[in-house]
């Protein structure tokens, strides 16, 4: 499997940002007529609370991101999202290590486009679900497809 930035070049056409890095994401795998994605994240110990769970800021980052993705999958990374409401509901705490991000369109349209997600832990334990609700435009990341 290719690496992280070589992997997100190869999916969506597109440079992989800072901020994918900062979160240590990839992206395992990708439908390009559905848009559903599957990511990777590792966490590192510098992202915990005092509890020593993932603070609930990073994991929603992560959560944003993977319930992003689908837009620029589907559209070949010629558009984005444009988050207008996310609703992230935490149901296990997320530790540090890796955890598993699926991504899914439930509707879109020309403008607006309707997301949900979920992480997972290693041993497939549902930790967060997401809901989102896009405002679809054009790519502005790195070198998008204009």
């Amino acid at each position: 499997m290719a690496e992280a930035p070589e992997q997100h070049k190869e999916i969506l056409g597109l440079e992989r940002p800072p901020c994918s890095e900062a979160l240590n994401s990839a992206i395992l795998e990708a439908d390009r007529e559905t848009g559903a994605v599957r990511m990777r994240f590792d966490a590192p110990q510098a992202f915990t609370s005092p509890r020593g769970s993932v603070q609930g800021g990073f994991v929603a980052a992560m959560v944003d991101e993977v319930i992003g993705i689908p837009v620029l999958v589907k559209s070949g990374g010629v558009n984005a999202p444009l988050t207008l409401e996310l609703s992230v509901t935490y149901i296990n705490p997320v530790l540090p290590g890796r955890v598993y991000g699926e991504g899914q369109i439930v509707r879109m349209g020309r403008n607006i486009g309707f997301l949900e997600a979920q992480l997972y832990d290693e041993a497939g334990k549902l930790l967060v679900k997401a809901t989102s609700t896009v405002k679809i435009g054009p790519a502005m990341i790195g070198s998008a497809k204009q």
